[in-house]
């Protein structure tokens, strides 16, 4: 979310090739999206526990960052081949598509996960610390790290960063719970932290 905001606009134009216009309705599009998906998401939530949503709402987001990096890199690699944009006017409006997908997907993931991770009530202050220091850090280099890196490739490894880190703590973020808030899957893997640090060093 925070590197969409901050970047997208400016991704599209100076990247893309895009004219102004057409390059603002994409960050539009992600917004439009998000800001309805917090609507329609009203009913959801009492269906539902925290846990569940978070899991659905990272995956789909990483769908939709695959999807973004896929088509951008065609828009490129037909650029490249010296089509000019308005001979790309699918791609354009497969883009817009994707950033609504991803949107809507992203919107539940900030309270959800939050409401996952208190719901058992076994944080320390300690864990409470590092989840915050976390949040805050990830949000503020999404604010920079897509002007050292092109935002496809920021927003792909971000998804997967978080996928990776929900997969590895099922204690704090379990598929399914049963009816007294008890987690059925217990399990902790130290796996996907491994693979993120392993990602962060390839970066």
């Amino acid at each position: 979310e925070a590197s969409m905001s901050s970047w997208c606009f400016t991704y599209a134009v100076r990247d893309l090739g895009l004219a102004k216009a057409k390059a603002a309705m994409l960050p539009s599009a992600f917004y439009l999206s998000f800001t309805a998906a917090r609507v329609a998401m009203v009913p959801v939530i009492d269906r539902f526990v925290p846990s569940t949503l978070t899991n659905v709402a990272v995956a789909l987001t990483l769908c939709g960052a695959l999807g973004f990096y896929i088509l951008t890199s065609t828009f490129l690699q037909q650029r490249s081949l010296g089509r000019e944009v308005d001979d790309l006017e699918f791609l354009y409006r497969s883009l817009l598509g994707c950033l609504v997908f991803l949107g809507a997907s992203t919107c539940p993931i900030f309270a959800a996960m939050w409401a996952s991770v208190r719901r058992h009530g076994e944080l320390t202050a300690a864990e409470q610390g590092r989840y915050d220091t976390c949040v805050n850090f990830g949000m503020t280099a999404g604010m920079w790290v897509p002007g050292l890196a092109p935002l496809p490739k920021v927003e792909l490894v971000g998804a997967l960063m978080i996928f990776l880190i929900l997969s590895s703590h099922r204690r704090d973020f379990p598929w399914l719970e049963d009816k007294n808030n008890a987690s059925i899957c217990h399990e902790s893997s130290n796996m996907g932290l491994s693979m993120c640090l392993l990602l962060l060093l390839l970066l």
